[in-house]
């Protein structure tokens, strides 16, 4: 069987568990072995917790060439939402991604179908690029083509733009219960003139 570089596909391992393969191509490779910075770089990505990044579990040679092995995440890819679903994926988007800048790595592949939304609605980045990004702004951009409505890709960091949106979240809740309590208080108001003056 002949799979091009990129392709993924899921199976059981020789534990029983459910894990994805994914073809790497020959450039991460060097005199049939994975070259030593996609090595240092995969081992950092396993590093980084579990809650927002899936686990990597390993790289084997076989008939196919080098395959990088995860686990299986069960769950919807955002580009398979709805628009209301995926904007409000968008913060736990955010933070997912601000935790791998935060361990000094970047996912160099996002994508909507490189992020899956599980059932308790948590977020899980999934195949990161093998080769090696330390530019954040790689991210940045790929986040302001999946929400071109709320982030700009000429911020310099996502936890800045994140908290920058979160902030104006916060903003805009305190506004619309300012704006409640002051028709609260015009209609109680109005009420006391109107029994009073009745």
């Amino acid at each position: 069987m002949q799979l091009t570089p990129g392709v993924t596909w899921k199976s059981v391992d020789e534990t029983g568990q459910m894990v994805v393969y994914k073809r790497l191509s020959e450039d991460c490779c060097q005199k049939g072995q994975l070259h030593p910075s996609i090595r240092t770089r995969l081992q950092k990505l396993r590093e980084v917790p579990a809650n927002s990044m899936v686990n990597l579990i390993g790289v084997l040679r076989n008939d196919l060439g080098v395959v990088l092995v995860r686990e299986y995440v069960p769950g919807t890819s955002l580009d398979l939402l709805n628009p209301l679903e995926r904007n409000r994926a968008f913060e736990a988007v955010c933070h997912a991604v601000s935790q791998l800048h935060q361990h000094g790595l970047v996912h160099g592949s996002l994508k909507p179908t490189n992020v899956i939304v599980q059932e308790d609605n948590t977020i899980k980045l999934v195949d990161p690029s093998p080769f090696l990004y330390d530019d954040p702004q790689v991210d940045w951009q790929a986040l302001a083509k999946m929400y071109p409505d709320r982030v700009s890709s000429t911020e310099s960091s996502v936890s800045d733009r994140w908290r920058l949106e979160d902030k104006r979240s916060r903003a805009w809740m305190i506004r619309t219960i300012g704006i409640w309590i002051g028709i609260g208080f015009m209609v109680l108001v109005g009420g006391i003139w109107y029994a009073y003056h009745r």
